[in-house]
C-alpha cells in the first residue's frame, strides 16, 4: 500500500451557521441540524418531483439521501427550477439517520436502483470507494467546475490517490493527481461552545479549559465546568476521543494502517479525557452514558459551561444561547476537533449518470447554493459562498477551516464503525475505572488489528 504525502496544506472549509467569526471577517447565518439523532423507527420518505419541460426531455434520475432540512430545500427548488429546466424528474429517497447506514451499505450491493448518493464521507462513502462502487468524476468535474473554486480540505476528503482505495488520514490534497469519487455539498466541524457569563475568554489549550472547569464546578449545585459523550455505542465516546487523542498528537493509523494511538502521546491524551471525569470530576457523573444528544441538553440546561459539539448543533430558543459564543477547540499539538461532511457521488452503476450530473452542477450552482446556503444557512463549500456566511450557528468552523491547517479528519477506510466499536469497549472500562488507560489502549490496539485483519485491510 503507498503512503500518502504528509501534510500539504490543509487548510479547509467548514460550513455556515452558528458563532461569531474573528478569524475570517465574516460572521455564520443559523444553520439547521444535519446530525439527528439515531431513529430507531425506519420511515422512507420517497419524493417524485415533476415539472414542465423547457428544453428536450433529460429522463429521470434517482436520489438517496438522510433526511436534513437541506434535502427538504432541495426537494422544492426540483419541482421549481431544476425539472423545469432539464426535463429531468427526480425521485428523491429520504431515510432517517439510524437507519440510513444500513439502506445505503445496501444499496452498494450489485447494481445499485440509485444516479446519485448523498454519501456521508466517513460512515458510508469510503465502503463505496473500496468496493469500487463510485464513478470516478474527474473529467466532469474538470469540465464544468474549477478545483480552486472549492475550498480545499473537504474536497481532499472527496480526493483520493491514483491506485488507493483506503486513506489512513482521511484526506488527500495532490489534487494534480488526485481521483475525485464526490463533489461535496456540506462539511462540519467540532468548535468550542461555551458560556461567555461564566467564561469571559475561551481556553486556548487543554490545561486552560481544565482550570477553568474546576473553578466553576459545584457539584452541590449539579453544575460542571466541562461535558463530553462516554457512552460507547455508535460512535459517541468515540468522536470525544478522537478529538482529544487527535489534539495532542496521535493518530487512529499510521501510513500502513497499523494502530497508531498506543503511543506516548496517545496515552497522554487518553489520560486526560479519563482524568476529567475520575480524577478532576469536572464533568456529569453520567457522562460515561450521555450521548451527543444528552450532552447538548447538559448544556442547553444551563448545568454546564463548556461543550466541543458538531458545530451543527443549534441551541433553540434557550436562556443560555443568548450567552453562548464559539470559538476554536482546544489546542494541543495540533487542534481537538474533526472535520467531516457528506458528497455528491454517482454509483458506477447508475442508469442515468449524466442526468445525476446535470443535478450536482444545478445543486452546487450559484443561483440554488444562495438558497440553500444564503437563506437556510446550510454549509459553504466553495469560496465564493463565504459571502453568504453571516453572524450566526458554525462561525467558528468556518474559521478554523479557513485559518487552520490541524484539524482531524477520521481514516477513509470501509470498516469504520468496527473500528470505532472495538476501541470504544475498552475506553469506556478505561472511563469507568475498570482498567488503566494504558491497559485500554492495549486492549484497543489488539482489538483493532484484528478488525483490520479480519477485512483483509492490515
Amino acid at each position: 500500500m503507498s503512503s500518502e504525502p504528509k501534510k500539504v496544506d490543509r487548510r479547509k472549509f467548514i460550513y455556515a451557521g452558528l458563532g461569531a467569526v474573528a478569524l475570517v471577517a465574516i460572521g455564520a447565518a443559523a444553520y439547521v441540524a444535519m446530525n439527528p439523532p439515531v431513529v430507531t423507527q425506519t420511515v422512507t420518505t420517497s419524493t417524485t418531483v415533476t415539472g414542465t419541460s423547457t428544453t428536450k426531455p433529460g429522463g429521470s434520475i434517482k436520489i438517496l439521501s438522510w433526511q436534513t432540512p437541506i434535502d427538504d430545500m432541495y426537494k422544492k427548488l426540483i419541482q421549481e427550477d431544476f425539472t423545469p429546466k432539464t426535463g429531468i424528474t427526480v425521485q428523491y429517497d429520504t431515510v432517517p439517520w439510524g437507519s440510513y447506514i444500513e439502506k445505503n451499505l445496501v444499496s452498494m450491493k450489485g447494481k445499485s436502483e440509485y444516479d446519485l448518493i448523498m454519501n456521508n464521507t466517513e460512515w458510508t462513502m469510503p465502503a463505496w470507494v473500496y468496493s469500487g462502487g463510485l464513478m470516478p468524476l474527474n473529467n466532469r468535474l474538470k469540465q464544468d467546475f474549477k478545483v480552486d473554486d472549492f475550498l480545499p480540505g473537504f474536497l481532499g476528503i472527496c480526493a483520493y490517490p491514483p491506485g488507493q482505495k483506503v486513506k489512513p488520514t482521511g484526506y488527500y490534497l495532490n489534487f494534480s493527481d488526485a481521483v475525485f469519487y464526490g463533489v461535496p455539498y456540506w462539511d462540519d466541524a467540532q468548535p468550542l461552545l461555551y458560556r461567555t457569563d461564566l467564561v469571559p475568554e475561551p481556553p486556548k489549550n487543554w490545561d486552560e479549559l481544565l482550570s477553568i472547569a474546576q473553578k466553576l464546578t459545584n457539584p452541590d449545585k449539579k453544575f460542571y465546568g466541562y461535558v463530553f459523550q462516554g457512552q460507547p455505542k455508535a460512535g459517541q465516546l468515540y468522536d470525544a476521543w478522537f478529538a482529544v487523542l487527535h489534539g495532542f498528537g496521535a493518530d487512529i493509523f499510521d501510513d500502513k494502517l497499523n494502530p497508531a494511538f498506543n503511543t506516548s502521546e496517545g496515552i497522554e491524551g487518553t489520560q486526560f479525557l479519563v482524568d476529567l471525569y475520575l480524577k478532576y470530576k469536572v464533568v456529569p457523573p453520567d457522562t460515561p452514558a450521555l450521548d451527543s444528544t444528552a450532552t447538548l441538553d447538559y448544556y442547553k440546561g444551563g448545568f454546564v459551561a463548556m461543550i466541543i459539539p458538531w458545530g451543527n448543533s443549534p441551541l433553540g430558543d434557550v436562556p443560555v444561547a443568548k450567552v453562548s459564543k464559539y470559538d476554536i477547540a482546544p489546542v494541543g499539538k495540533r487542534v481537538s476537533a474533526r472535520t467531516a461532511g457528506a458528497a455528491f457521488t454517482i454509483p458506477s452503476t447508475a442508469s442515468n449518470p449524466d442526468g445525476a450530473w446535470e443535478y450536482i452542477k444545478w445543486a452546487l450552482s450559484p443561483q440554488i447554493r444562495a438558497k440553500i446556503v444564503g437563506e437556510l444557512g446550510a454549509p459553504v463549500v466553495l469560496k465564493s459562498e463565504l459571502a453568504y456566511v453571516k453572524q450566526g450557528s458554525n462561525a467558528w468552523a468556518v474559521a478554523q477551516e479557513v485559518a487552520r491547517n490541524d484539524i482531524g479528519v477520521n481514516p477513509a477506510i470501509p470498516n469504520l464503525t468496527e473500528v470505532s466499536d472495538a476501541l470504544s469497549v475498552p475506553l469506556n472500562q478505561a472511563l469507568i475505572g475498570q482498567i488503566s488507560v494504558k491497559e485500554a489502549l492495549s486492549q484497543a490496539e489488539q482489538k483493532v488489528k484484528d478488525v483490520m485483519k479480519a477485512a483483509a485491510l492490515l
